[in-house]
């Protein structure tokens, strides 16, 4: 099928005791934000962490991604929680 990729774009990354956080996210969410407005997002939802993907996911769209968006945030500090939207 044309359009489809076999191989993920895969980023390697050692977590230290300062990161709050990991976002995996299909390109539909990486074409449309940078990774500055993803934490920006996430850090603007702390009230409500579990909304975070859902927020992600719609930024995403109404900065106009027109491919499939996934996001899936996981905190790694107490206080946080996690979530998968897909759309």
């Amino acid at each position: 099928v044309d359009g489809i990729i076999a191989e993920p774009e895969i980023t390697t990354r050692t977590l230290t005791a300062a990161d709050e956080f990991v976002v995996i996210a299909c390109d539909g969410l990486w074409d449309a934000l940078t990774h500055e407005q993803v934490i920006a997002v996430i850090q603007d939802t702390v009230k409500q962490p579990a909304m975070s993907a859902q927020r992600l996911v719609t930024e995403a769209i109404t900065s106009g991604s027109t491919d499939n968006v996934t996001a899936i945030v996981a905190f790694l500090k107490p206080g946080g929680s996690h979530e998968l939207v897909s759309v």
